[in-house]
């Protein structure tokens, strides 16, 4: 699917996973990852996020996003119960174990758009500290309707949130250029 996208999108693909790699990669002795790295879905659609780690017994997982709209989506504790944000409370279910999980978000919206990361936690108990593992990320694309007609001419006023998002990434990778 990566063939058919343009050309620009495919650039952003690729320095986003870059930059992915080098700024939220595994940390200490302990790995963390994410799969898949790209995910292009529907008004309405299902996706599925996969995140992991080598921590034996982690204290609990935060998924995030960032581009688009920033925040925390989710949190996963060790016993498995779901702490959606508002937005996700109905859309989100999480399976597998927290070292292995795989989250699915349904009836996806055009705003949903956006870089999204896994975060695990674990205490320390050398250090009585709270330590954090972050992952590579996935992007989500989320195509909108296609509109027609009169309401055409305005579209071209305004960027979609998939636009920004490009347009985001794309402003972003400059500046590190």
């Amino acid at each position: 699917e990566l063939h058919r996208m343009p050309l620009s999108l495919r650039c952003v693909l690729v320095s986003t996973a870059l930059l992915s790699a080098t700024m939220w990669g595994s940390e200490g002795s302990f790995a963390v990852s994410q799969s898949p790295l790209f995910l292009e879905a529907k008004l309405g659609d299902t996706v599925k996020i996969t995140c992991s780690t080598t921590l034996k017994s982690p204290d609990g997982m935060f998924l995030r996003r960032i581009f688009y709209k920033e925040g925390q989506v989710l949190y996963v504790a060790n016993n498995m119960r779901l702490t959606p944000a508002e937005d996700y409370k109905e859309r989100v279910k999480v399976t597998g174990k927290l070292n292995n999980i795989t989250l699915t978000f349904s009836a996806l919206k055009e705003d949903d758009s956006g870089v999204y990361f896994c975060h695990y936690r674990h205490l320390n108990m050398e250090t009585a500290q709270m330590e954090e593992f972050k992952s590579s990320c996935t992007l989500i694309l989320v195509k909108g309707a296609v509109q027609t007609g009169p309401c055409e001419q305005n579209r071209a006023q305004h960027l979609s949130p998939t636009l920004t998002l490009i347009t985001a990434l794309s402003a972003a990778f400059m500046l590190l250029l």
